[in-house]
């Protein structure tokens, strides 16, 4: 095989020329496959050729030491009976070995890169070095950096700083070092309070009022419990308002969490002051959130706890009416148990009793009408039940029941009617009480 090395390139190409095959070059076209050769030249060594490619085996001679413009590392051994080949030829071997591509390095370049690399690194150990001194104190090493500031004022006011930048983060690491080293001073509930109002501000309203939390149980004696009663309120509203813009959504991840955690974060205000307005706001929006989540049972017990424990305060009058509208929305069809119709009726009769210029008197007395036709379609359905069966003494005190108790509705009319036509026929009810 022939070896050549092209100036300049970093490819070692070598072929195989032990067959090869020569073809005439048609005139303006150029090689025929990758291995083409150009053979410009006819006998001997010692010229220029002028082709643009290299050498090729088979030649009468001795291949030029410089051809096509580059120089040749190896020479063609001449092949006995070879022939020259003419001007304007090219020559293909037939089974050409792969090119080989060697890789040239530029030592220069890693030399200056290695260095560089080692500088950093060199930079990166003193800075680390640094970093660490020794304590007599404690008889270790130990590293500046993971040190608060020199007083636990100072280090408060870091973490103010820290928390007005937006370092959020950063801000809540410090306060875990401030509770690592200065946990016994004065300054721990403030310390404490910072972390719930870090993530507050960060937007981590739960994990906020649990921290909020932490100032009232562990310091009981901190001057900052109003303060954290007031947070608690914000992030319970925050929660509501953000829980009733996702129950609105169709398709929503974990719709029901935000008014769950508002229902936590209510709960801590009502177990901080049990006795004073804002537990009764908070005891009134526990209920509103359980009625958002429809669960009706629960928010009638929450409103029905504010009309009992805080009767005194302004928020009875909205429990009061949240009862009406829970019992309401709980009410099933007159086929089914009318004990929640019932207790609708009641609610509605206490509110009118209590407040009768409320404006919502009027909207309640039409939901109580309805309630009560409820109530006397199921008497009648029971009736003609035990008509049906024959049963007529037991349909004819449903009937007298309907007219007695509710001769103001429709279901009423019908079981007038009835006893107009049968009244004669069956004891009346009044007679049959009196016989038992």
């Amino acid at each position: 095989p022939i070896t050549a090395k092209r100036t300049g390139l970093k490819a070692l190409r070598t072929w195989n020329w032990d067959s090869a095959e020569e073809f005439p070059l048609p005139k303006g076209a150029g090689p025929k496959g990758p291995g083409d050769v150009n053979v410009s030249h006819t006998t001997l060594s010692g010229n220029f050729c002028s082709a643009r490619h290299c050498f090729a085996r088979g030649h009468a001679g001795t291949i030029s030491p410089i051809c096509c413009g580059n120089r040749v590392e190896g020479a063609a051994t001449p092949v006995p009976g070879g022939k020259a080949h003419r001007i304007g030829y090219w020559i293909r071997p037939l089974e050409p070995r792969p090119v080989e591509v060697v890789k040239t390095v530029n030592t220069r370049f890693v030399a200056v890169k290695a260095a560089a690399v080692v500088a950093v690194l060199c930079s990166l150990q003193m800075e680390a070095v640094a970093q660490w001194v020794w304590s007599p104190q404690i008889g270790q090493f130990i590293n500046l950096r993971n040190l608060p500031r020199e007083t636990p004022e100072l280090q408060i006011e870091h973490i103010r700083g820290l928390m007005l930048e937006g370092d959020y983060r950063e801000a809540l690491a410090e306060t875990d070092l401030f509770t690592q080293y200065y946990a016994d001073t004065e300054y721990a509930d403030e310390n404490q309070f910072l972390r719930g109002e870090i993530l507050y501000r960060w937007g981590r309203y739960h994990r906020a009022a649990q921290e909020f939390q932490q100032v009232v149980t562990n310091y009981p004696a901190s001057d900052l419990h109003d303060e954290v009663i007031q947070r608690q309120y914000d992030i319970g509203d925050t929660l509501y308002e953000e829980g009733l813009d996702r129950m609105d959504r169709r398709f929503a991840w974990f719709r029901t969490q935000p008014l769950r955690q508002a229902i936590e974060v209510y709960n801590m205000v009502i177990d901080n002051q049990p006795f004073t307005e804002a537990a009764a706001e908070a005891q009134y929006k526990v209920g509103r959130c359980h009625q958002a989540l429809d669960e009706y049972i629960e928010a009638a017990y929450e409103y029905r706890r504010v009309v009992e424990d805080y009767s005194g305060t302004e928020w009875v009058p909205d429990a009061s009416h949240g009862l009406v509208e829970s019992y309401y929305a709980s009410t099933l069809p007159p086929a089914y148990d009318q004990s929640p119709s019932r207790l609708t009726i009641n609610a509605i009769e206490d509110f009118t009793q209590r407040y009768p210029g409320d404006e919502r008197v009027d909207e309640l007395e039409e939901k109580r009408r309805e309630m009560r036709e409820n109530i006397a379609q199921q008497r009648l359905k029971t009736a003609r039940f035990y008509e049906k069966r024959r049963q007529f003494d037991s349909a004819h005190i449903y009937y007298e029941i309907l007219v007695d108790e509710f001769g103001d509705t429709e279901a009423a009319e019908s079981a007038r009617e009835w006893l107009s036509e049968h009244g004669d026929q069956h004891q009346p009810f009044a007679e049959h009480l009196g016989g038992l």
